[in-house]
């Protein structure tokens, strides 16, 4: 009997031995899972604590720069993205295309019945933005001034399509430089050719009056260039001393002062972008500052404006809006 009691006795001990180490297992189990789930918890609430902040930095960002802007006096005004097609700075080329809107053209008018008594036009039918004619008139009235000549015609200005189809079919004939319908700055009605037309005579070129360097040279005081220079063919591919086009007043003059054509003013402003830094330009005692603003790709572009100071905004046909600012 004493036999048995020690071995029963001996075998207890050993379960009960057992059980305590599956105890502290279980035990050592539970502790290691909690502290599992206690660390991926706190990773997770870090991350999104670290996510709103930065989501709070941005918009804090964006708020100050909104602030700061409204504070240096500019406001933001809606204009389609279409109209960067529009205005008399635009670009139109063989590598940018004249769109036409019918609501875009309809300022235009029939020079013979604005024109004053300084110059004619080949035909009553010419027509021009009525923008142009104002400055157009005071150049032709101080050329006469100058000059004593009113021997001057408008020989051709606002082409459509399919005039300007039938001219590129011409020229291409002659082995003449034109570019093709609807790429020809001729759509844009701000731009004409001049000729010489004497009483009881017959057409003459441009280049061949002794007075027209004086149109040449002053120009740009008017907001008119030379188009298409000689000196710039290796540009504009085209060579016509009797085109000039209107861009108003202070590019043309920025222009002529720095012998850039079109198509170099409009690159160079690039290096001008909003929130960048601007062009500063002084003409006839006025300042100005002019800079791009980029078009996006959405239908509505907001574009940043002075909300104090008088200023132009003119699409350039390329990638956004001129603003020209008198300070």
């Amino acid at each position: 009997m004493r036999r048995k009691q020690r071995t029963y006795s001996v075998r207890m001990d050993r379960v009960a031995i057992v059980l305590i180490v599956l105890l502290g297992i279980l035990l050592l189990i539970s502790l290691l899972f909690k502290s599992c789930s206690k660390s991926d918890t706190t990773i997770e609430d870090t991350s999104t604590t670290a996510n709103s902040q930065q989501d709070e930095k941005v918009l804090n960002s964006l708020s100050s720069f909104e602030g700061a802007i409204e504070r240096l006096g500019f406001v933001k005004r809606s204009y389609s993205v279409n109209d960067i097609h529009y205005g008399e700075l635009i670009l139109v080329n063989n590598e940018h295309e004249y769109i036409f809107d019918e609501n875009k053209q309809a300022d235009m008018v029939e020079v013979s019945t604005v024109k004053n008594e300084f110059y004619n036009t080949l035909s009553s039918t010419m027509m021009l933005k009525s923008s142009v004619i104002e400055p157009l008139n005071n150049m032709m009235k101080d050329f006469y001034s100058a000059s004593s000549d009113g021997d001057m015609v408008i020989s051709s200005a606002y082409r459509s399509m399919t005039d300007q189809d039938i001219l590129y079919s011409q020229v291409l004939d002659n082995s003449l430089s034109e570019n093709p319908a609807g790429f020809s700055d001729s759509h844009t009605a701000y731009s004409f050719n001049l000729a010489v037309l004497p009483q009881e005579s017959s057409l003459m070129s441009f280049e061949d009056d002794d007075n027209s360097s004086w149109i040449v040279e002053n120009c740009a005081k008017y907001g008119f260039i030379q188009r298409y220079p000689e000196d710039k063919k290796s540009i504009t591919g085209i060579s016509n001393p009797s085109y000039f086009r209107y861009v108003s007043l202070p590019h043309s003059m920025y222009m002529k002062e720095n012998n850039l054509c079109l198509e170099e003013y409009i690159s160079m402003l690039n290096n001008y972008k909003f929130g960048v830094k601007s062009l500063r330009y002084t003409y006839d005692e006025q300042e100005y500052m002019i800079y791009l603003f980029e078009a996006s790709n959405s239908d509505t572009v907001e574009v940043y404006v002075p909300s104090d100071k008088e200023y132009t905004i003119f699409g350039n046909n390329v990638n956004g809006f001129i603003i020209t600012v008198k300070l």
